[in-house]
């Protein structure tokens, strides 16, 4: 499986890699948006990253949504996941990158997986639901 992995800590990038050995650690958003174009099974991006060595990764999510589908890359990547704890910065990249027609999940780093996470995410991006407890989304 060929994975993508944009964060810019070193011990998150170390803990996702000793499950995920065949993964590619990229820490910058320029870093990330170059590597795109190879093709990924998974991209796994982080939103909080060193703001003294690169952008969000919220610029990557921008370089997806701005490609149009013409150009080959949604075709290239199976499923992009947003890991980050900035849970509402998440959710915007999972509303947009939904919105440009992705497979995309938000699974913060970490935290176990939560079906009930799912169907939140789902409504609070399709506007269905009311501004929510940052704890109950991250499964805290």
């Amino acid at each position: 499986m060929r994975i993508l992995f944009l964060d810019d800590d070193r011990e998150r990038a170390k803990v996702f890699m000793s499950t995920h050995p065949e993964t590619r650690w990229v820490r910058t958003a320029h870093e990330c948006n170059g590597a795109l174009g190879c093709g990924w099974d998974e991209v796994h991006l982080d939103h909080d990253l060193d703001e003294r060595i690169s952008l969000s990764g919220m610029e990557v999510v921008r370089a997806l949504v701005r490609l149009p589908a013409s150009q080959g890359r949604r075709r290239h990547i199976g499923r992009i996941v947003i890991h980050s704890l900035n849970w509402k910065a998440a959710i915007e990249m999972v509303r947009q990158l939904r919105g440009a027609g992705y497979n995309v999940a938000y699974e913060p780093f970490g935290r176990p997986a939560d079906p009930n996470r799912d169907t939140l995410v789902d409504a609070i991006c399709s506007g269905l639901s009311p501004e929510i407890d940052g704890a109950f989304v991250l499964g805290a």
